[in-house]
C-alpha cells in the first residue's frame, strides 16, 4: 500500500515546525521515513496525475492471463484476443499503435513467465513531484524459487513467447520492456495513470498474481526506494 507524504497537505504550523528539515530533504532527496503515512490504493487514485476509471484496455493483462490459463485457442491465441479486446474500446478511448503493441507485449511477458513456472511478481515503486517509477523485486516460481530481474530476463529469453515479443518490439531491450515499461504499467493499474506526478512523495510494493492477472497492495511495504532516500530506517 502506498506510503505517502505531501507538505502541501500540512497546516501552516506543521510546515513551520519542519521547515528547515523539509528544505533540506527536498534539496538532498533524503526523506525521513516517519513523515510517510499509509494511504489505501483506491483513495490514492484520486491523487495521481489524471486518474480515471479502469477501462477494458487496462484489463487486457488480466483477460490475457485467464485465456492462457484456460488454454482458449478459438480467439487466435493470446495476442489475437488482446487485439480484439483493445479494438472494442477504440471508439471510446483512442489507442495508439504503440500502445496496442505494448499491450500485446505485456500479455506475452506474462505468458513467458507462466511458461517458466512463475506464479507471482513482487513489484516496488516510488516517486513524487515529477514522475512515478516502478521496478521488479523478484518473480516467484511454483517451487518457491525467487528470480531477480537479471535471472528472470535470462529465463524469459529462452521461452517461446520471447520470440513473439521480439517480433513485435525488436529494438527495445528486454530489461527496458520489463523493468521500466511493464512494471510501471502494472503498478499503474493499482495506483492510476500518472502516479508519482503530484505534489507528494510515495513508495510501496505490489504483487502481480500471474494466475489471475490481479495487482494487489502489499499491506506493510518494506522501506525500499530507488529515486529518493529514506532516513531513519
Amino acid at each position: 500500500m502506498p506510503k505517502y507524504f505531501s507538505d502541501e497537505e500540512l497546516s501552516e504550523a506543521q510546515v513551520e515546525e519542519i521547515a528547515e528539515a523539509l528544505e533540506e530533504a527536498l534539496d538532498t532527496g533524503v526523506m525521513p521515513a516517519e513523515w510517510f503515512n499509509y494511504i489505501p490504493a483506491p483513495k490514492f487514485r484520486g491523487y495521481g496525475g489524471t486518474p480515471r476509471a479502469l477501462t477494458a484496455a487496462d484489463q487486457v493483462t488480466e483477460q490475457a492471463v485467464r485465456a492462457l490459463r484456460d488454454r482458449r485457442s478459438d480467439s487466435g491465441g493470446i495476442v489475437g484476443m488482446v487485439t480484439s479486446l483493445i479494438g472494442r474500446v477504440q471508439a471510446n478511448r483512442p489507442v495508439s499503435d504503440w500502445e496496442l503493441e505494448f499491450h500485446k507485449v505485456t500479455a506475452l511477458l506474462i505468458e513467458a513467465m507462466v511458461e517458466l513456472g512463475g506464479v507471482r511478481l513482487l513489484l516496488r515503486y516510488d516517486g513524487g513531484h515529477d514522475e512515478g517509477f516502478a521496478w521488479l523485486e523478484h518473480c516467484e516460481l511454483a517451487d518457491g524459487t525467487r528470480l531477480d530481474s537479471t535471472q528472470l530476463q535470462a529465463r524469459i529469453e529462452q521461452t517461446q513467447a520471447f520470440a513473439r515479443i521480439r517480433t513485435l518490439m525488436p529494438d527495445i531491450p528486454l530489461e527496458e520492456l520489463l523493468e521500466i515499461e511493464a512494471c510501471t504499467f502494472w503498478v499503474g493499474l493499482l495506483l492510476g495513470e500518472g502516479f508519482g506526478t503530484g505534489g507528494y512523495f510515495i513508495y510501496g510494493s505490489a504483487v502481480l498474481d500471474l494466475a489471475t492477472g490481479e495487482v494487489k497492495d502489499v499491506p506493510q511495504p518494506d522501506p525500499v526506494t530507488r529515486n529518493f532516500t529514506l532516513a531513519g530506517v
